[in-house]
């Protein structure tokens, strides 16, 4: 387990980008910035797979589009709703299926946060294209130190994923499967960089896995 954790010695995470004093003072004056990501933050997945947008003047009628696939629309009461529907037509195998259902219930991997702020169109999604799966805690290390991730970039080792929640960020959402259940659940949050400096990576992670799900929840690991 961190150190520091739940005593408020916490290390947090550390954006890749500054404070901006000029971008910060017009959003206290309510004006909004571009939401284009940069560049330069990374994605496992190569091009924008599925778009997901409320079309303008619908309460409830969500789409999908898919580059590949057409467009899925589907009737909700929310955002998060409308991409459950989305997600039960694809097929998935259960793990990954488990961990983007339990992502969807963070506000923001489901990018209600953003929705509320009145940002209908989301890009990064979190579907299966976003995820890659790692066989060691050493290809799993060298992943995460790298750094500026983009949103939703998620990556599965054994019965664990990590997945991103800040943009360019370091905060990692970190979830358990069930096998029996074939459900997942997020137990904690970490800041990967910070972890991995102080060479605690590869024990914490062991404990994690080794971790019953009641150990997991209750972070006694």
């Amino acid at each position: 387990m961190r150190k520091g954790m739940m005593k408020g010695k916490g290390r947090g995470y550390k954006n890749v980008l500054g404070r901006d004093p000029r971008i910060h003072s017009q959003s206290a004056k309510g004006i909004k910035q571009p939401q284009r990501i940069p560049q330069f933050i990374r994605s496992n997945n190569s091009k924008a797979d599925l778009i997901f947008e409320k079309p303008v003047g619908t309460s409830n009628l969500y789409r999908a589009k898919f580059p590949d696939k057409g467009t899925i629309s589907v009737h909700a009461k929310n955002i998060v709703e409308a991409k459950k529907k989305v997600l039960e037509q694809l097929k998935l195998d259960d793990k990954t299926r488990a961990f983007i259902n339990a992502g969807l219930n963070n506000v923001w991997l489901n990018r209600s946060a953003d929705i509320s702020d009145g940002d209908f169109v989301c890009e990064d999604f979190l579907e299966p294209k976003m995820f890659k799966e790692v066989k060691t805690i050493t290809e799993l290390k060298t992943e995460m130190k790298s750094g500026n991730w983009s949103i939703n970039t998620g990556f599965i080792y054994k019965d664990l994923a990590f997945i991103n929640q800040i943009n360019g960020g370091d905060e990692w959402a970190t979830f358990k499967y069930v096998p029996e259940l074939k459900t997942a659940f997020q137990f904690e949050s970490i800041s990967a960089i910070p972890i991995i400096r102080d060479k605690e990576f590869n024990k914490m992670v062991k404990k994690m896995y080794r971790a019953t799900p009641e150990q997991a929840r209750k972070l006694d690991y």
